[in-house]
């Protein structure tokens, strides 16, 4: 709250050292990382175990896709804005972020995690 980034993380770790399960500090933790734009590829890690655990949660997936974006990957990036846009109804902005998506598509599998997304668009009422 004080902004003093860098000795909360200091906290955020002990913390997550004694009860790994503790998320919210997982959560301020990558948060943190990604201010301090530190540690990426931990970040993504700690990020899509709390997906994993709490993938209806929209703000999840905003930051993994920053996460992803800092690190370059702007196919993953988008992929997973449109994924919040869909878990927020907007079915406009989830559009956008395929769109994007698509430009940075390179495989099959991307290929379809992307026609799933556009499904998923389609099921959202405007």
């Amino acid at each position: 709250e004080f902004g003093k980034i860098t000795e909360s993380n200091i906290y955020y770790e002990k913390s997550i050292k004694i009860n790994p399960k503790l998320y919210i500090a997982k959560y301020e933790l990558s948060n943190n990382l990604i201010l301090l734009k530190k540690d990426i590829t931990r970040v993504i890690s700690i990020l899509k175990e709390l997906v994993f655990h709490f993938k209806y949660i929209p703000e999840m997936w905003k930051k993994l896709g920053n996460a992803y974006y800092i690190d370059k990957n702007y196919f993953a990036a988008n992929k997973c804005y449109a994924k919040n846009a869909i878990l927020r109804n907007d079915k406009k902005l989830g559009k956008l972020f395929l769109e994007k998506a698509k430009k940075y598509q390179k495989t099959n599998e991307q290929k379809n995690d992307l026609i799933y997304i556009e499904k998923k668009l389609g099921e959202i009422d405007e």
